[in-house]
């Protein structure tokens, strides 16, 4: 009876973990597009609470910042356009939150 010891190699140029058994390629690779996807999807969930979770707080801001005069408020608008309280939330999450995924 003869044992096969498997041996794992990783090729840095190809981006993926093969087995190599006795000379003979196996099935069984995890490709770096796979990585990549659920560090992306991981990401994006990330992405999602933090915004849901931040929404309030911008929210608030954004209504007390219709007390101030609008030379004053943290998030100016663009001329001509009046958002919503609930779009300038929105929109402050959308351009704040980014920064803390950047690398």
């Amino acid at each position: 009876m003869t044992t096969h010891a498997a041996t794992f190699h990783f090729n840095p140029t190809e981006a993926s973990v093969t087995e190599k058994e006795n000379g003979d390629m196996a099935a069984g690779t995890v490709t770096r597009e796979h990585r990549l996807l659920d560090l992306r999807r991981q990401e994006q969930l990330e992405y999602r609470l933090i915004s849901i979770a931040c929404f309030p707080l911008f929210l608030v801001i954004a209504v007390f910042s219709r007390l101030l005069p609008r030379s004053w408020r943290p998030f100016p608008g663009v001329k001509g356009k009046r958002r919503s309280v609930f779009g300038e939330a929105r929109a402050a999450v959308n351009t704040i939150i980014p920064f803390a995924f950047m690398r």
